[in-house]
Parts: C-alpha cells; structure tokens; sequence
C-alpha cells in the first residue's frame, strides 16, 4: 500500500495503532501548524534539547506561556548582565566594595583557572606574576586613556611601558605613560652693566655666565624665577574607583 493508492483522509487517528508512526516515517516538513490540534503537543512529548532557539520565532513566546518559575532567575540575570556588561567591562564606581561579579582595578593577581573568562579577555596585558596567575588593570591614581589605534594623536604611543611585568607596552592596551610636561619654551630680555657704566641693553641668555652673579658684575646672565604650583600638573577630577566585570 503505497501513498497514492490511499484515498485523502481514508487514514484517521483511530485505524493507526499506538506507536505505529513514529518520527522516522514522517518526512520533514510535511506536519505543519495547522496539522496539529491546539494543545496536541506538549512538554512531555518533546525530547530534551529537541527545541532549540533557532526553531523558536521572534515573539512566539510570551509571558503566559511560561509556567511559573520555569524561568531560573539567576540564569535570566546573568544573561542580561552579560549583555549590558560583557566580562572586561571596566566602569567607574562610587563604592568602596566591588558589587557581586566585579572586581577593584587595583592590579591584584588572580587566578587564571578561577577567574578563566575574565583572562579570556584581558590575558597579561596588565601584567602577570607567572604561569597560573594575571593581574586585573591597576588603575589607583591614574587616569585612562583611549588608545592611539592609528589615529596618531598619542605621540609617544611607541614609547609606552608596562603596568607590571610581563604587561603590554607600545600602542597596546594595558601599556602606561608617566606624567610629562610638552616641551615648551619662554622667551625673555635680561639686563647687563657695562664695565664703564654704560645704560642697559639686552642680549640673548646664554651668551655669559657667572657663578656669583650681582647687578656689580659686568653681566647679568641666566635668572632662575620663585617656584609656584603643586606636586603635579592635572585638571580639577574626582576621586572614584574602577571596577571590571569578570
């Protein structure tokens, strides 16, 4: 008995047996939506993993059709956590303690095995203490900058060093500068006395010199003015701390 020697509908439900028509016997495609009655298949006729996300349309679940805690709530905030802060995330913080799944950028060593996603990510561009550890970026004091990545606005880019040993340097993310004045000049007269007595001129600094330089000296040469200003050149900032998401 072969398909086409079957009148359309002559096989119904009740002339199959139980068991009769298994999944091997229907070829694909050939059940489609409209073949199934409402509530003809459920949870307990669906293998495990049979259903994967990809068989599943945009929108075709809903909040009601989700049986109470079927959803694991760890799992669904972690899933979004993950999108809104992939592992690496570095963001500024205004509390003292890192919250759960973030950790302090104060260059701590951690374990490589434990902390396995986070290294995925960074691996020993902050530095590495040996084989089975790395650090998280030490950023107590400092602050960030974007990387040159070609845009040449880094001047020094090449120049960089490492945060701790075994650390990036150069154009690199992970690599430091210390602080630096941009080279810079001040032109300025400076006053002698000629040995007769004669009236003030100018001459260019660096022309003479003298160790006990006075005004009875027949040259004034390089004057060093009062020092003013701190301990170092910065804008006006605010503390905060820097925490990464492992």
């Amino acid at each position: 008995v072969v398909t086409a020697k079957l009148a359309d509908a002559s096989v119904t439900t009740a002339k199959l047996v139980n068991g009769n028509v298994t999944s091997d016997k229907i070829a694909d495609g050939t059940i489609a939506t409209a073949d199934l009655a409402d509530s003809a298949v459920n949870s307990a006729k669906i293998l495990d993993g049979a259903v994967t996300t990809s068989d599943i349309a945009d929108g075709t679940i809903l909040t009601n059709d989700l049986a109470a805690s079927s959803v694991d709530i760890n799992k669904l905030v972690a899933a979004v956590q993950q999108a809104l802060n992939p592992v690496g995330t570095v963001v500024a913080f205004a509390g003292d303690t890192a919250p759960a799944g973030w950790m302090l950028c104060n260059g701590s060593s951690i374990s490589r095995a434990t902390y396995s996603a986070l290294y995925a990510v960074v691996a020993n561009r902050f530095g590495s203490a040996d084989a089975s550890n790395f650090n998280v970026p030490d950023f107590r004091g400092r602050f960030l900058r974007g990387r040159d990545g070609g845009a040449a606005r880094d001047e020094d880019r090449n120049s960089r060093t490492a945060m701790a040993s075994g650390g990036a340097t150069g154009d690199a993310v992970g690599s430091i500068q210390d602080d630096q004045y941009r080279s810079h000049n001040h032109s300025y007269l400076d006053i002698y006395f000629s040995e007769n007595g004669g009236t003030g001129t100018s001459f260019v600094n660096g022309q003479g010199s003298h160790s006990s330089d006075t005004d009875n000296e027949p040259w004034e040469v390089s004057r060093t003015g009062g020092s003013s200003g701190g301990n170092e050149t910065r804008p006006e900032n605010a503390n905060v701390n820097y925490i990464i998401k492992y």
